[in-house]
């Protein structure tokens, strides 16, 4: 489920499918534009202890001539607040690029209900393109708890 999509176009469609884009159009800023996700609907058992969590996303610029930047942060308390953002990744092109690690937890201590809770357990992915008139595309975005 979308929460926020800030200037975001096709940002709904993005989280539920690889079949569209979700674009952000910028129109004279390199201001950073986030859209916000959850409802990820994690089935993780009870017990199980958080050793990590993954975001990959396929970032693109629609313009060769351009540079697409993208980060992303998570909370836990339906963005009240939020871990900090993890390093900033930018391409010319396209490329598939993995937020967090199989034993990051983004500088938060994360249980088992917090990252299954549907309604609080938040992504935030924020993007901006350099160029005037040229998309920043986020192509698909995949999040990956890791447990013990």
């Amino acid at each position: 489920m979308v929460v926020s999509t800030g200037s975001w176009t096709n940002f709904t469609i993005a989280a539920l499918t690889t079949d569209a884009d979700a674009d952000y159009l910028n129109t004279n800023s390199t201001s950073y534009v986030e859209g916000r996700l959850r409802g990820f609907d994690f089935s993780i058992p009870g017990g199980a202890t958080i050793e990590g969590i993954e975001i990959t996303i396929s970032l693109a610029s629609s313009a060769g001539n351009a540079t697409a930047y993208a980060r992303a942060r998570i909370s836990k308390d339906a963005g009240s607040n939020w871990s900090a953002y993890d390093t900033e990744v930018s391409t010319t092109g396209s490329i598939s690029h993995t937020f967090g690690s199989p034993t990051d937890k983004w500088g938060l201590t994360l249980s088992q209900s917090e990252v299954n809770d549907t309604t609080n357990f938040y992504v935030g992915l924020e993007g901006y393109e350099t160029a005037t008139n040229r998309q920043c595309r986020i192509e698909y975005l995949n999040v990956t708890v890791h447990v013990s």
